[in-house]
């Protein structure tokens, strides 16, 4: 019973339903694989009667025989971990009811001046609702998160690629360490295929046929994320005398409506009734408080805001395939023809082969937008707002020999501003990227022990980036000021010894909070990049507060965001700094 709602959540936005709809459009050599596969794990299961995993024991129930719609849907949960927007396009709306008349761009340094928070064509009174129906929404999803076991999305992952001039072995060289969560089981597990005509090597999630990272006799590829927008939150409005019909344009469209049964141990089924609109399914359902129809039981019973999720893992894709072929590919023709099929979640892949030659792709299914960038949800009702179409692979991002003979991909940003498509805004800010291509410019050539070091590399670019405001301080007290020296001796470095890194942390954490934290009220963790649940990340907000509290620091010596809200004192930078370092101090000690 405790993990009834996540299940009604995963029901909610339909893993298996996508899993089923994606094995139905699957090509039949592509099926004939997932059924040996799902094959070899039932006659290994029934290989060792009752020797099972601990928690299968702990629970005391046996494990159902394995089928291809299992291997489906857990990739559909795993892309569900490492797919972006929906949770920050609520934040957003959050930020915005705390923040009053604060335009979202003093907040976000990325967040596009064309964009508003404030929607046309919604009234005010359905704005507050529908801020109301945000905050409560984001609430209940970090409580479910310990039981839906999502990769987290902001871990952040590395990989860089060099060309054979810029390798002292003259092979080219490919680097890869993606960060996903911390979890049991683990992500990721090292396998090795070997067949007549097929041989493979790298890693692998459980469930999954082939080797998802690795390499061949040919090629090699790694993967971080893309942090690519593909989905999108929808308005709903309902007919005032049919719940199941939703506006469209100039009428209304009918709803589909399944009742999913889940089984709860020791107790009765629990049925869900789970709404679909033309946009997606309703996620405000899952909210404790509605009563199925999307009225509030609480408050003054009023409804709340219909709000339904477009997601391109609802569509079915075909990335099972671009992995198989991706396992047997000779050369970047024959990469890139594999990952014209991969849907999501979109990847930025890099690609080095027994040639020398070496390459970039963005691969996975995009959204065209045009009046609808994305950031915050869109009346469900307007067709302007609505997807059209995918971005093509060929009109994706891509690189292949470039004269620099070095590839960097960090989950930054992927292409400048003339690129003809939107991409997304929940990019890393570029820090992790930036140290790559410092050490990376170092010297003309590289070994493999060169490239084990940098990826054990703890130095920090925004560390180095704002140290220095902090090292201009003064004080006569002996703690502050041994803290002050330490920094101004730091070499950046992250590392845990480090009494310089542990200031460091601590006063950009209490900076945080006096230039946001006391303005923003219980949105701030949202902003801050956590929910409810400090444990797990709630969204790509992530890295967000950081740099633009750098870009305050290096911009204005006096500022609103300086003011200490609660008294109205106003604080110059320095004073700020102070502050902070000092509050930092005493909770140091």
């Amino acid at each position: 019973e405790a993990a009834l709602d996540a299940d009604r959540f995963s029901r909610t936005i339909g893993f298996w339903r996508a899993a089923e709809a994606e094995l139905a459009a699957l090509d039949s050599e592509t099926r004939q694989i997932l059924e040996w596969y799902a094959e070899g794990v039932n006659n290994y299961v029934a290989a060792r009667p009752r020797r099972f995993g601990a928690e299968f024991n702990l629970l005391r129930v046996q494990p159902a025989p394995w089928t291809p719609a299992d291997t489906l849907g857990y990739a559909k949960v795993t892309a569900w971990g490492l797919s972006l927007n929906w949770d920050t396009e609520l934040t957003r709306l959050r930020l915005h009811h705390h923040s009053g008349a604060i335009p979202a761009s003093e907040l976000e340094p990325s967040y596009p001046e064309s964009n508003p928070v404030v929607l046309e064509g919604v009234g005010s009174e359905e704005l507050m609702r529908l801020q109301q129906t945000a905050g409560l929404v984001l609430n209940q999803y970090e409580t479910l998160k310990p039981w839906l076991g999502v990769v987290a999305n902001g871990q952040g992952s590395n990989g860089w690629v060099l060309a054979p001039k810029a390798s002292l072995n003259r092979r080219p060289l490919l680097c890869n360490d993606p960060h996903l969560g911390v979890q049991i089981p683990g992500v990721w597990y090292e396998v090795h295929l070997h067949a007549p005509d097929f041989a493979v090597s790298g890693v692998s999630f459980p469930g999954a046929p082939g080797v998802i990272i690795g390499h061949n006799a040919d090629i090699a590829w790694g993967m971080t994320n893309g942090m690519v927008d593909v989905q999108d939150l929808f308005l709903e409005r309902v007919h005032p005398e049919d719940a199941t019909r939703f506006a469209n344009g100039d009428g209304w469209v009918e709803a589909q409506v399944l009742e999913e049964v889940i089984q709860v141990r020791r107790g009765k089924p629990h049925v869900e009734r789970v709404v679909i609109t033309h946009n997606g399914p309703l996620i405000t359902n899952i909210l404790n408080r509605t009563d199925g129809n999307g009225k509030d039981k609480e408050g003054d019973g009023a409804a709340l805001v219909p709000l339904s999720l477009r997601w391109t893992g609802h569509e079915p894709g075909q990335s099972l395939r671009a992995i198989l072929q991706l396992n047997q590919a000779r050369n970047w023709d024959d990469f890139s023809a594999a990952l014209a099929d991969w849907a999501t979640p979109p990847q930025n892949v890099l690609f080095a082969d027994d040639h020398g030659n070496i390459g970039y792709r963005l691969a996975g299914q995009v959204p065209k937008r045009e009046q609808n960038l994305g950031v915050v949800p869109s009346p469900g009702w307007d067709e302007a707002y609505q997807w059209r179409g995918f971005i093509s692979a060929a009109e994706l991002p891509a690189l292949y020999n470039p004269s620099s003979g070095k590839i960097v991909s960090a989950n930054n940003k992927i292409v400048g501003d003339d690129y003809p498509y939107f991409l997304g805004v929940e990019f890393a800010p570029g820090w992790r990227a930036a140290r790559a291509e410092d050490l990376l410019n170092k010297k003309e050539r590289f070994t493999i022990r060169d490239m084990e070091e940098m990826q054990l590399d703890t130095h920090s670019n925004f560390a180095e980036a704002l140290t220095p405001w902090l090292t201009l301080l003064n004080s006569e007290d002996p703690w502050e000021k041994a803290a002050i020296t330490a920094l101004r001796r730091w070499n950046y470095r992250m590392d845990p010894e480090s009494s310089a890194a542990l200031v460091f942390h601590y006063t950009v954490i209490e900076l945080l909070e006096m230039i946001f934290g006391d303005k923003l009220g219980e949105a701030k963790w949202g902003y801050f990049g956590v929910g409810e649940n400090p444990l797990f990340l709630a969204n790509g907000f992530l890295w967000r507060a950081e740099t633009r509290l750098l870009e305050l620091l290096n911009e204005y010596e006096h500022s609103y965001w300086y003011t200490e809200a609660r008294t109205g004192r106003q604080r110059s930078r320095e004073e700020l700094l102070q502050e902070a370092l000092q509050s930092a101090v005493t909770k140091i000690r």
